[in-house]
């Protein structure tokens, strides 16, 4: 019998930690007996070493169903680089890579391989399903498929079909937030086997969260960043607002960048090691930024604009405070953003008539004749498809993603693709190539040195380095490709940034397109988020914390006592008297630590004691020692 490793040995040696959170465990060892489970953890809960560990910890290979291209890639690329075998098939990626990556899950003893959900209904991947040797199946943002969900995807509907393909696998599904009616139909619609429900309470002690109704948002915003002394995260509802804010940020003297999905990559990627390798930077932000960023000391999440849901709003405030100091989320509201909100709830849920409209367009632009076009991608760039039919691209983009509820196509969000190359010709017929093909040897056994695997999967390639290493010029090297590629020898894939849109269906008639039944059903559950959202922000005398527990099924009695409801003088504060009640508080001999000081100090908020004895320590009037604060000697 060959010997497993324990979970503990695995997170040592992969991650580097010596004892699981709250739950992980738990969850593992449930997990790894083979049995179905539902995790509920929130953001920055670890919810990857969940099944990682135990998929390390059984023989077998793991799927994992994730609709997040660019998380998919992370995940990959951090397994390969801790030496575990890990794989990816989803969207980006040509038919010969997905057929050489599913035989590389059949017969390649991999570990890992990550699917984004519509892959999962081609016949290919069905029939190479059948074959593999699956050790478990984890179905990452499970909350997807339910359409009371505020994110549904049709393709997760069709995840259960593996349970008939192989019945005895256990699975895992995993989410940060959902409401009972969710877990109740990931359960169904995923038919798990008595599964386990493991659930993290919603409560996050360390954050207070407030609600400001003010028209002068811009002046609040200002002067809650000035006081902050840590890092900070404001989400905005549109790009343009994103450049402007930050640039307003900018000309107040503060660290402010700006980060939205229609930036170029390499834009992208400095603003966010900028910011990550910050002490007090701002990133101002479309919700296109946080997934996967797991920076520790963010001291305030602030919300410019009404999210449309209390999980939206929950998921992203709760990227704040992840190294269990007091943060606080700041949501600034004006009459104007309630209409707005309204508005754009309107627009998410189109007629047939547009519906129809944009198909058909959408059809013509990518070339796809009636009868055609299943399970195949294209990319697409949205602004030249907005032009060139003269189409508004506020609703064109809402009639996109009702035509993906509606399974008719998905819509990726545009990431990073870097070229990638594989040598896909057999050892006797590339050495034939060579010997006719002499001047495309030393490209040729470049490739076979620099890049280990290239035979039995696709690798990431920088055509730069090709071109200094070969002493080419990079229109050489594209040309050499290019011919390479075009012989069958190699299959090559240029770096691209753009989405891609997969047509789940054949073309049909416009006529033949018709809204479904559950249409409406989302169009209602929707109403009732924002309705939630609406007596969140709105509510005079309940804890904030509380109403969020409560919308997530969970009970609480106790006060948060730290939320604007809960401190009544949020906004109002008196750092001098509240400097000099904490001065008399200080002794030489007897520390004193943020417990003590906000039970001492109950009428104000955790976070405000926090950063005024940061403050005071600044200043030298003060000391900190293991964790107490004591008097200065003078």
């Amino acid at each position: 019998m060959i010997h497993q490793p324990n979970p503990e040995s695995v997170l040592k040696k992969v991650w580097g930690h010596t004892s699981f959170r709250p739950l992980q465990r738990n969850i593992i060892d449930h997990v790894i007996s083979g049995n179905d489970a539902i995790a509920l953890l929130p953001t920055g809960g670890g919810k990857s070493i969940c099944y990682q560990v135990p998929a390390l910890c059984r023989e077998g290979l793991c799927l994992v169903i994730s609709p997040l291209i660019s998380l998919i890639t992370e995940q990959v690329e951090f397994l390969n680089d801790k030496g575990i075998k890990a794989l990816a098939i989803h969207s980006f990626m040509r038919f010969k890579e997905i057929d050489q990556a599913m035989d590389n899950a059949v017969y390649g003893n991999y570990k890992f391989l990550y699917v984004s959900p519509e892959r999962l209904q081609t016949e290919m991947f069905q029939e190479r399903f059948r074959k593999m040797k699956i050790s478990m199946i984890a179905v990452d943002e499970a909350h997807c498929i339910s359409q009371w969900g505020y994110d549904f995807r049709p393709a997760y509907l069709e995840i259960s079909k593996l349970r008939t393909l192989q019945p005895e696998t256990g699975f895992i599904a995993l989410t940060a937030t959902a409401t009972t009616k969710v877990v109740e139909d990931i359960s169904s619609n995923l038919q798990l086997n008595n599964p386990k429900i493991f659930r993290k309470s919603f409560r996050r002690e360390n954050i207070s969260f407030n609600v400001l109704h003010k028209e002068n948002k811009n002046e609040i915003l200002i002067n809650a960043l000035k006081k902050l002394d840590s890092c900070a995260i404001v989400y905005v509802r549109n790009r343009r607002k994103c450049k402007e804010f930050s640039e307003l940020l900018t000309h107040h003297g503060l660290d402010s960048y700006y980060y939205h999905a229609g930036l170029p990559h390499a834009s992208r990627l400095e603003k966010q090691e900028k910011w990550m390798n910050s002490k007090m930077g701002i990133m101002v932000s479309t919700n296109a930024f946080g997934m996967g960023i797991d920076k520790a000391d963010v001291g305030l999440v602030a919300h410019f604009d009404l999210p449309d849901s209390l999980e939206a709003f929950y998921q992203e405030a709760g990227r704040a405070g992840r190294d269990n100091r007091p943060a606080r989320s700041l949501l600034v509201y004006a009459n104007y953003d309630v209409d707005k909100l309204w508005s754009s709830y309107e627009n998410a849920y189109p007629d047939v008539k547009s519906l129809r409209n944009h198909y058909v367009k959408l059809c013509n632009h990518l070339q796809i004749a009636l009868g055609e076009g299943k399970n195949r991608s294209f990319l697409f760039d949205f602004d030249v498809f907005c032009a060139k039919y003269k189409l508004d691209k506020a609703p064109s983009y809402q009639v996109l993603k009702q035509l993906e509820k509606e399974n008719y196509l998905t819509l990726s969000d545009g990431f990073v693709q870097p070229s990638s190359l594989q040598i896909t010709t057999q050892k006797n017929d590339l050495r034939t190539f060579i010997d006719e093909n002499p001047s495309y040897k030393n490209t040729l056994n470049f490739l076979l040195r620099a890049y280990s695997g290239i035979m039995e999967q696709g690798c990431k390639i920088n055509e730069r380095e090709i071109s200094k290493k070969l002493k080419l010029s990079l229109e050489e090297v594209d040309k050499k490709l290019g011919y390479l590629e075009k012989t069958g020898i190699i299959s090559y894939s240029k770096q691209t940034d753009q989405p891609v849109i997969t047509f789940m269906q054949e073309r049909i008639k416009s006529n033949d397109l018709h809204l479904s039944k559950q249409y409406t059903k989302r169009k209602s559950a929707q109403l009732h988020r924002i309705q939630s959202m609406l007596e969140f922000v709105r509510s005079h005398d309940q804890c904030r914390m509380n109403i969020i527990l409560k919308y997530f099924d969970e009970e609480s009695q106790v006060d948060c006592g730290k939320c604007d409801r809960c401190q009544k003088n949020f906004g109002d504060v008196d750092e001098k008297v509240l400097t000099k009640k904490l001065l008399h508080l200080f002794d030489k001999k007897k520390g004193l630590d943020s417990t003590i000081l906000t039970e001492k100090l109950s009428e104000y908020d955790e976070s405000t004691i926090d950063r005024i004895c940061r403050n005071l320590l600044a200043k030298e009037v003060i000391m900190l020692r293991e964790g107490k604060y004591y008097a200065k000697d003078v």
